[in-house]
């Protein structure tokens, strides 16, 4: 039976999420292909866990909310980071989940470019090292041999990515339509239709958690470019 080493790297709401849907699904994707999924690592933005024997998912999600570091994970808790977890571990693929960052990409790009070189597969849900590097990714990821995923980073669940690369690919696409960014659809819905003040949308956008506490890339148009 075969066994895929994951690395999680990035431990926000698309983190946790992957590690729950990890959680939920692998005894199916075990039974239905025949692999087992092992997260031998879990990095924060400043700590992890590291076991190559592999973590469990449950209770990562239960040391980050409870002690907001995944250094208090039981007898595995490091205080490694970013590429340090890399090279501290063995394993197939980089879940790549850490925050998007438009000015110079970092860590994501330094982190995918080390897996690269390291001939590991990487699936990112990050715009920043796409938008800014996707030339110099795509020349680094096809020089290794070695897959690069990236539907996560556009789009939510809508595999808009592999409909345009594959399904369409003998189709000429003259337009994309659709809401680029969830934060700023509410925030001028409801300036719209219920006549509210930007200021007051945009902090009860921040309170429902549509909005970001630092709202910048989303209002400013820089998320809706990325795309």
């Amino acid at each position: 039976m075969d066994e895929c080493k994951l690395i999680l790297m990035g431990f926000g709401a698309v983190g946790k999420g992957v590690a729950k849907a990890i959680s939920l699904k692998k005894d199916m994707i075990n039974e239905k292909y025949g692999i087992t999924l092992k997260v031998v690592a879990a990095a924060d933005s400043s700590t992890s866990a590291i076991c190559q024997d592999g973590l469990d998912e449950e209770l990562l999600l239960k040391t980050k909310e409870e002690t907001g570091k995944l250094a208090n994970y039981p007898e595995y808790g490091s205080d490694k980071s970013g590429i340090e977890v890399l090279d501290a571990v063995d394993y197939d693929v980089l879940i790549e989940a850490t925050p998007t960052n438009i000015k110079d990409a970092e860590p994501a790009k330094s982190l995918t470019l080390k897996a690269f070189a390291d001939g590991k597969d990487v699936v990112t849900s990050n715009k920043g090292h796409l938008a800014l590097f996707y030339k110099e990714l795509i020349e680094a990821k096809e020089a290794a041999g070695v897959d690069f995923k990236f539907e996560a980073s556009v789009g939510g669940a809508m595999p808009i990515i592999n409909l345009c690369q594959e399904t369409l690919a003998s189709c000429g696409i003259s337009s994309i339509k659709g809401i680029l960014n969830g934060t700023t659809n509410y925030i001028l819905s409801r300036m719209t239709t219920e006549g509210m003040s930007y200021e007051n949308t945009l902090a009860e956008a921040q309170q429902l958690g549509i909005a970001e506490t630092d709202p910048t890339q989303d209002v400013e148009g820089i998320d809706a470019a990325c795309k």
